[in-house]
């Protein structure tokens, strides 16, 4: 028989003590404001007990009796505050008296005052083209770390002064500066740059969208589709690809394919051709398609965009369109080259660490740990505004010193970046770079607090969650991504990683989550690619080229662009997310490069970073990767990153 003992305040915690379970319910407040504080991480240390608060601040813990000592210690962190520990007897009582726990911001250094973090958000308006709002432009402060983002309707809210400069950019159109004359409600109407053929907005506002066959679904638009759909149109389906596996390969997850180009299907897709129904079971052979007669493919995986196909598409349908009727063209001798012209042959310099910047150069006179110290705290001293590359560079710098007291440097960077997505994410890359998964899920945390619809805050926090060994937290968050249900936020663009992430869980935590209810083939044990190499970048509207070469040395170029990528940069700024990945499976044996160029030069206090994960053998229990940060706008030559050699 349980022990009980109940507390009988009605605002108390419940904390119930029986031979086998404990539950506490709190929660975790501003002592200032008394705001309760979401996403804060209540643990206890050095076990598998953790919790994260709810939006409301508050927490609730299961564990059993025999797992929680007397002398264990709970902490509770939150980012921007200072850390509580307390042994768990003493929480106990503490838990008679109130059910709040109160948590003290952090002092502000010199970089930032308790003024500039009060946002209260004196400047409001919308912003439009045409009398057609926008969204996802950035309005700034020029010169301060006070940003944000307009909404689905347009509107803006912003921290300004009078006599502050205001700037607003959105994709395609010509940027706006204008002083503050007055707070309170300021408009800004865009126009295009004239770069772009066609005003960029019109792709997603009063051009009538086109249609896209669902199959067995009819023809929707994109933004009526509300399960997962990865698309192939027919502008992407070039004249340098000769079959199938070539235009597939790469470009929608769930399928693979051999050496030889042949398409390998394990989790046995059917194939919608042109309305006839094709299964890739049994060995049955599928007819020929020539890449260039299709006007559209598109991968259906999810039961309810498969169901009015039966339970032979219980794995996914391939639903694929022509412009003729005729499949079977005889075999023709292909050119060797995928692509006409993409035999590399440059001479490409490896990219080098910061070490240009002037903290970087007055660092290097330093003879001591103690003089390099000084050297630093007289330069902070003398910069009217240190940004976020003056931490970086020193940061580096101390690094040969004490790893620790670099990190410190780091930390300055949440202060006055605090209410800053750009420079908050930037600080997260570092962390994840020095392998500090902690202080990097804390920084994600704070996003999600500022950002809370941007679809990357979310991918974020699922991977800090894995990396800090919080597997069902992650995987939760996956499957909501997975299914699209958080409101407000579209993850359509992101399905790939999110799967992959899934599978990679599932490959070496499979034990400690929930799994059954994931579609069958996500479930499946056997997931590995030879490389795969993850980009990120701190603000969507960066513009760069990635560039793959293989040891045949034949690339591959990747260009986040206005002019070369419009629909997807203008996806990744709508609905807040920047990364892409890459995929290298049954890779060529050799030196493998990947090369780097900034188009576009941007300088500042808030610059733009990249950072850059390689897995090799991902999935595999050989599994290794690596995490680099490098600043973009230090990149306006092409240079090599990373050199990948395979046996």
């Amino acid at each position: 028989m349980k022990k009980f003992i109940l507390l009988s305040f009605s605002l108390l915690p419940i904390l119930l003590f029986g031979q086998y379970e404990i539950t506490i319910k709190a929660s975790v407040i501003d002592e200032v404001t008394r705001e309760p504080i979401p996403f804060a991480n209540v643990e206890f240390v050095n076990t598998s007990v953790t919790e994260i608060t709810e939006t409301d601040g508050s927490f609730k813990m299961i564990f059993d009796d025999y797992v929680i000592s007397d002398n264990d210690t709970l902490l509770v962190s939150a980012f921007g505050y200072e850390p509580q520990d307390i042994h768990a007897k003493d929480f106990y009582k503490f838990l008679t008296n109130t059910n709040k726990i109160f948590l003290r911001h952090i002092p502000a250094g010199k970089s930032i005052s308790p003024e500039k973090n009060n946002f209260h958000k004196s400047l409001f308006g919308t912003v439009t083209v045409n009398n057609i709002p926008v969204q996802g432009a950035v309005i700034s402060v020029k010169d301060s770390f006070k940003e944000g983002r307009t909404d689905a309707n347009g509107s803006f809210s912003i921290d300004a002064e009078k006599g502050d400069i205001v700037l607003v950019k959105y994709l395609g159109m010509i940027p706006q500066e204008i002083k503050v004359e007055s707070v309170g409600r300021l408009d800004f109407k865009l126009k295009s740059d004239g770069e772009l053929m066609e005003e960029v907005f019109l792709m997603g506002r009063y051009v009538e969208k086109p249609k896209i066959d669902l199959g067995y679904n009819g023809k929707k638009n994109y933004d009526e589709i509300t399960y997962s759909a990865g698309v192939i149109g027919r502008k992407e389906i070039k004249t340098n690809y000769y079959q199938l596996s070539d235009l597939l390969n790469g470009r929608l997850a769930k399928t693979s394919y051999s050496r030889n180009g042949s398409l390998n299907l394990p989790s046995s897709y059917i194939y919608d051709i042109d309305g006839m129904i094709y299964t890739s079971e049994n060995g049955l052979q599928l007819p020929l398609i020539d890449p260039q007669i299709i006007e559209s493919i598109v991968v259906l995986n999810s039961l309810s965009a498969t169901h009015k196909y039966g339970t032979l598409a219980r794995n996914g349908v391939i639903v694929i369109r022509t412009k003729t009727t005729g499949y079977d063209k005889p075999d023709t001798e292909k050119p060797k080259a995928l692509i006409e012209g993409n035999n590399y042959n440059e001479s490409v310099r490896l990219a080098e660490g910061a070490d240009r910047s002037d903290i970087s150069q007055a660092l290097k006179t330093a003879s001591s740990f103690e003089e390099a110290k000084l050297i630093f705290l007289n330069s902070e001293k003398k910069d009217a505004q240190p940004g976020v590359t003056f931490y970086f560079d020193a940061s580096d710098y101390f690094l040969r010193w004490d790893r620790e007291y670099a990190i410190q440097l780091l930390d300055r960077i949440g202060q006055i970046g605090y209410e800053n997505t750009k420079a908050l994410r930037a600080l997260a890359f570092k962390y994840e770079a020095l392998e500090k998964f902690s202080a990097a899920k804390e920084v994600y945390q704070r996003i999600a607090i500022i950002s809370p619809l941007d679809a990357q805050t979310y991918i974020d926090l699922a991977r800090s969650y894995k990396n800090t060994g919080q597997y069902r937290e992650a995987m939760d968050l996956l499957k909501n991504m997975l299914r699209n249900k958080k409101e407000g936020v579209d993850f359509t663009g992101l399905q790939n990683t999110i799967e992959n992430e899934i599978q990679h869980i599932l490959a070496f935590h499979r034990t400690k989550v929930d799994y059954y209810d994931l579609p069958n083939d996500l479930r499946s044990a056997k997931f590995n690619y030879d490389v795969r190499v993850l980009c990120e970048w701190n603000d969507p509207y960066a513009e760069f080229e990635l560039q793959f070469v293989n040891p045949g040395k034949r690339y591959f170029s990747w260009r986040n662009s206005k002019l070369q990528n419009t629909q997807r940069m203008l996806d990744g700024i709508r609905n807040g997310y920047a990364m892409e990945e890459f995929i290298v499976d049954e890779a060529e044996a050799g030196e493998w490069i990947i090369n780097l160029k900034a188009t576009e030069h941007q300088l500042g206090i808030n610059p733009t970073y990249f950072k850059y994960t390689v897995y090799t053998d991902y999935g595999l229990s050989t599994e290794q990767s690596e995490t680099k940060v490098i600043q973009l706008s230090d990149q306006s030559e092409k240079v090599t990153i990373e050199r990948l050699k395979f046996e």
